[in-house]
């Protein structure tokens, strides 16, 4: 009899924790925000470090004194979306010959490439280019992501958060680069 009333409470127990996670699940996906709000951690800690080194190949970034890295996937909405926000820093760097912008997809085969190549055309920049370096290779945890790197490849901003019309404002007075 015993055995079976500590069966019970346990169930109970169980149960109660399981509609618990339940409710918390459906608070998150309701309000993004709101277990942040309680110090709980809502996402993965950033990709890159502002100050430290980006640990990207050098040539990603050679010959130029700054960098802006895009990282996205020709297949994802997301960085369909942050096209313009990208048009918007190139047009701010202009035709300076101290800053480029890269970036880094996945092309791993050549059907890949050629996507990428057809999103690089779309940011309708000149300045632009598709770099050799494969989106997988690299330590970026979500798409689109955007790096500001100097000579050296430190890391000087970075931006992971959903893309709006703050991600040009922030990286072109951050960095002080013409208009």
């Amino acid at each position: 009899m015993a055995a079976e009333r500590w069966i019970g409470r346990v169930a109970v127990a169980v149960s109660v924790g399981c509609v618990g996670a339940l409710a918390a699940t459906g608070v998150s996906l309701a309000w993004p925000g709101s277990l942040g709000r309680l110090g709980f951690a809502t996402s993965a800690p950033a990709s890159f470090s502002v100050g430290r080194s980006s640990g990207l190949v050098s040539s990603l970034f050679a010959g130029h004194q700054y960098t802006v890295v895009f990282f996205a996937s020709a297949d994802c909405a997301a960085s369909r979306r942050a096209q313009p926000a990208i048009r918007a820093i190139a047009s701010a760097i202009g035709s300076r010959e101290d800053y480029q912008v890269s970036v880094v997809m996945n092309v791993a085969g050549a059907r890949d490439k050629l996507k990428a190549q057809g999103f690089v055309a779309g940011l309708g920049v000149k300045s632009a280019y598709l770099s050799d370096v494969d989106l997988l290779s690299t330590p970026v945890k979500t798409v689109p992501a955007l790096l500001v790197v100097d000579r050296t490849g430190r890391v000087l901003a970075t931006w992971d958060r959903p893309f709006d019309g703050n991600v040009p404002n922030y990286i072109v007075s951050s960095f002080h680069l013409a208009q």
